[in-house]
């Protein structure tokens, strides 16, 4: 067997080794994924087709271009001197050896004080590439001192990149490398075991307990190219679905992106999968919307609401980042594009007005949001928010906002610039309110979530605060931390998850009906892998760790919605499975028991009131509103509206006892008649303030 060495100047030597092993027998990559390397293409890398077969981790470049491959270790996090080589076990599935450059990179803590040290690049132009099993060695003592190069080998190692080009003749696309396999990839000293074998499970922290709210997840295939991780963060992050009846029956079905290379074509489009009203899916639908060449990188965005009130999800989708925005209504039997936009970016879905529709918002510059108004049925017209300011600054919009609100914009400065001050405005709102000026705490790539998550009225800001610099273009950010807007107008910073864990996309929903927004985001780190993580938002404090759940595969984002009709709102993860590579979707039920990290203050007496979701939704013939009563309120009135804004019942008004309330509806109209099927409004006002919310009735 033979090795391939290549190496640079270990600076400082170790003082005892170990051996790090990721093998793959498991059917886990440990954290390990593939893209295509942007160092040998002028693009930014995509995640790459992949699959774990009989223990061997196999990768697909992408057919039609430059056969290119990066790996992307998991956060390592142990002391540099521990290890002076990396290991490779590799071959292709080939008619015959290839060569072509291979690269090593790295970054370390001393990153943090040389900006020019701990991000090595090293490697060779000419790296044979076999097609039977020989391993490839990375030796970072062998060489010679360059004092040219600044290389420091020390501290903290946080993460490493491998950068391969399977074939040099980038013409030849038909020779190209069909598949590269990886057997295993290790981490070794200079003497060999002498302080033990690591697991990569050593590697990590814990992410907490088992949660126990959802059951265990059971996986629904949906097709090739659904569940790949969002392309871009910061400012903007897409959306790779939506959940929400497509067929009227009351069920909440998913609609799921995917993208395909097709010879040398890209072909964008979506998958409707129809729930079979236990929480089950099944792909039932398939639209081609977009053609693009195999060796573009398009983006696409997707998101869906109730648009014309009719009871079934329609769609918005975003597929040219900038270029083109559509309206896709539903109506029963299919969908169809009702209103495009050209030259504008998405920025989102929220009640704008404050009126109780969903409206859509835009962006054709920056400092600079345009709102579509939908009057209930259609969108007709449109009225555009320009912020005042001097530099630019981009519109991120706040989750979880309830209809019947104005929607809050935090504006924030270009994600990779220094970052001083952010805006707040709530642009459409009925009082004027001059834009609120806040001390940015974090930079606008870190930022998960904007929502509130502690039941205050202000909005809160959930992100990372580690950033570690993985390559020249990739910038990751792990930890998980939450910032509070504290009595001075200041931020008040409470950590979370620790800054081992890399988190994904986060979204907000009530998990278990006290009226206060949870947290549900994908996270992993080298303990546990990928996990479905949970943190239940408490009244005026900081969210806790309910507990995380095991993905036996890939996540990339988090849906909340009851799928099995029965009141409680469970969670559906779009990811891919090890087995095959294929996308799908990971289904967590809401057992509807008590988390046991709730605090003990969600039992106290709540400071500011609240509305949560109606459950079951749909429903027929009652169903229960959960609100909740602050101290010192005088009159507390719930009122049921259709959708044209005329009251059909109070269900209460007058005072009620501070505290928490479960009130019932039993689908009747002041004069005891049961109303038809079909979407309906529920208006809580106490003394000044009013929340609104949707339900639907059906058969």
């Amino acid at each position: 067997m033979r090795r391939v060495l290549f190496a640079i100047l270990l600076l400082a030597a170790p003082c005892g080794a170990f051996a790090l092993t990721w093998d793959f027998a498991d059917g886990s990559t440990w954290g390990w994924t593939a893209w295509e390397s942007s160092s040998y293409t002028n693009r930014s890398g995509s995640p790459l087709q992949t699959e774990v077969v009989d223990g061997i981790w196999r990768i697909a470049p992408v057919p039609g271009r430059r056969p290119t491959v990066q790996l992307r270790a998991p956060l390592i996090g142990q002391d540099s001197a521990l290890f002076d080589r990396l290991t490779l076990r590799l071959r292709l599935i080939h008619h015959s050896p290839t060569e072509g450059p291979f690269s090593m990179r790295w970054s370390n803590a001393e990153k943090k004080r040389h900006p020019k040290a701990g991000l090595i690049i090293t490697g060779r132009n000419l790296q044979p590439y076999p097609i039977e099993w020989e391993e490839i060695t990375v030796d970072l003592r062998a060489l010679a001192a360059d004092p040219e190069r600044e290389i420091i080998w020390q501290d903290t190692l946080y993460t490493i990149r491998i950068d391969m080009m399977l074939y040099r003749d980038t013409q030849d696309t038909d020779n190209h490398p069909k598949f590269l396999e990886i057997d295993w990839i290790q981490l070794t000293g200079a003497e060999e075991l002498s302080q033990g074998e690591l697991s990569p499970r050593d590697l990590g922290v814990g992410l907490g307990p088992l949660g126990t709210l959802f059951a265990e997840s059971d996986f629904f295939p949906l097709g090739q190219g659904i569940g790949i991780p969002t392309l871009w963060r910061g400012n903007r992050e897409e959306s790779h679905g939506a959940v929400g009846d497509v067929d009227g029956d009351g069920d909440a079905d998913l609609v799921a992106v995917w993208h395909r290379v097709m010879g040398r074509e890209r072909q964008l489009g979506w998958t409707v999968a129809s729930n079979d009203g236990l929480g089950g899916f099944e792909p039932t639908q398939e639209l081609l919307l977009s053609t693009e060449p195999a060796d573009s990188s398009p983006l696409m965005d997707l998101r869906g609401s109730d648009f014309d009130g009719d009871g079934l999800l329609d769609l918005v989708v975003d597929y040219q980042w900038g270029g083109n925005v559509e309206v896709w209504y539903n109506w029963g039997g299919g969908f169809d594009p009702i209103l495009q936009l050209f030259d504008v970016a998405l920025v989102g879905l929220a009640d704008g007005d404050g009126d109780g529709d969903v409206d859509l918002l835009v962006s054709d510059a920056p400092s600079q949001v345009i709102m579509w108004i939908n009057d209930g049925y259609d969108f007709v017209n449109s009225d555009t928010f320009v912020l005042d300011s001097e530099e630019w600054h981009w519109a991120y919009l706040s989750t979880g906002q309830p209809l019947g609100e104005a929607a809050s914009l935090l504006w924030n400065g270009y994600c990779f610039e220094p970052q001083d001050f952010w805006q707040l405005t709530r642009p459409w709102a009925a009082t004027q309110e001059p834009p609120l000026s806040l001390e940015a705490p974090i930079n606008p790539c870190a930022l998960h979530l904007l929502a509130d998550l502690d039941g205050d009225g202000t909005v809160d800001l959930l992100g990372s605060s580690e950033r570690i610099d993985a390559s020249p273009h990739n910038i990751d950010y792990y930890g998980l931390s939450l910032w509070r807007r504290d009595a001075s107008g200041g931020w008040t910073r409470d950590s979370l998850l620790d800054w081992k864990v890399f988190p994904s996309q986060a979204t907000a929903s009530d998990l278990n009906g006290d009226g206060v927004l949870d947290v549900a985001m994908v996270a992993a780190n080298s303990t546990v892998g990928p996990a479905l993580v949970v943190l239940l938002g408490q009244h005026n404090s900081v969210p806790t760790l309910e507990g995380y759940y095991p993905l036996p595969g890939e996540g990339s984002q988090v849906f909340a919605s009851d799928v099995n009709g029965d009141g409680d709102t469970d969670l559906v993860v779009l990811g891919t499975s090890p087995a095959d590579g294929h996308g799908g979707v990971f289904v967590f039920i809401n057992q509807g028991t008590p988390a046991t990290a709730v605090a003990v203050e969600t039992a106290a007496t709540p400071t500011t009131f609240a509305l949560g979701a109606n459950y079951p939704n749909p429903f027929n013939p009652a169903t229960t509103i959960p609100l909740a009563v602050p101290a010192g309120a005088r009159n507390v009135d719930l009122t049921i509206y259709n959708i044209l804004g005329q009251p059909l019942r109070q269900v209460c008004t007058g005072p009620l006892p501070a505290g928490e309330h479960q009130l019932t509806w039993d689908g009747r109209d002041a004069q005891g008649r049961p109303v038809a099927t079909g979407v309906y409004m529920y208006r809580l006002q106490v003394d000044e303030q009013t929340r609104t919310r949707k339900m639907v009735k059906i058969e």
